[in-house]
């Protein structure tokens, strides 16, 4: 399939307020990510196909499609910041033939890896809310989109009040015993 960007660059740099100078790379390449590890799997693979189509066919503005458009504009956000979360990383370290290095400059200083982390966790702080409002738009709107199935829904509802990023493995599913 074509690749097609749910969000775009200047989008993102707006949204969260970063800076004109951050290079539109990193940004692409953090919000392909957000689009295929973050939000396929909020809103499912069927739904996630169905918005990537109905962009490449240029469709997206019909009438018809009035609840996809909306929902492209309530994910955008949640792109945005998830993006930016990962840009943080991105653009404080590079990874080259001597290993993982930080630049540095006579007019600026870096931040060190704990600022950097700070950063990073308040954009994915935003980014889990706009995942939570995501979440809610959808199952608001399902009769609309008939991409979403049974399962899709039971698993929104069922993190709906836990949909928060957490860098601790906290055990795997609920109330199950992990043999």
């Amino acid at each position: 399939m074509i690749d097609v960007l749910l969000c775009g660059v200047a989008t993102c740099k707006q949204v969260a307020c970063i800076n004109d100078n951050v290079a539109d790379e990193y940004i692409q390449v953090a919000l392909r990510e957000a689009q295929d590890m973050r939000l396929k799997r909020v809103i499912g693979t069927a739904l996630f196909d169905k918005l990537k189509g109905l962009i490449i066919d240029k469709t997206i503005d019909n009438p018809e499609n009035a609840a996809y458009k909306e929902l492209i504009e309530k994910a955008r956000f949640f792109l945005a910041y998830t993006a930016m979360a990962d840009v943080c990383v991105k653009t404080s370290f590079k990874v080259s033939n001597l290993g993982v290095v930080q630049t540095g400059d006579d007019n600026v200083r870096a931040a060190s890896m704990t600022d950097v982390q700070t950063v990073k966790n308040a954009f994915q702080n935003k980014a889990d809310f706009y995942c939570k409002e995501l979440q809610r738009y959808i199952l608001k709107h399902r009769a609309a989109l008939p991409e979403i199935s049974d399962g899709d829904c039971a698993d929104m509802r069922a993190h709906l009040f836990d949909a928060a990023t957490c860098g601790i493995f906290l055990g795997g599913p609920r109330g199950k015993i992990c043999r």
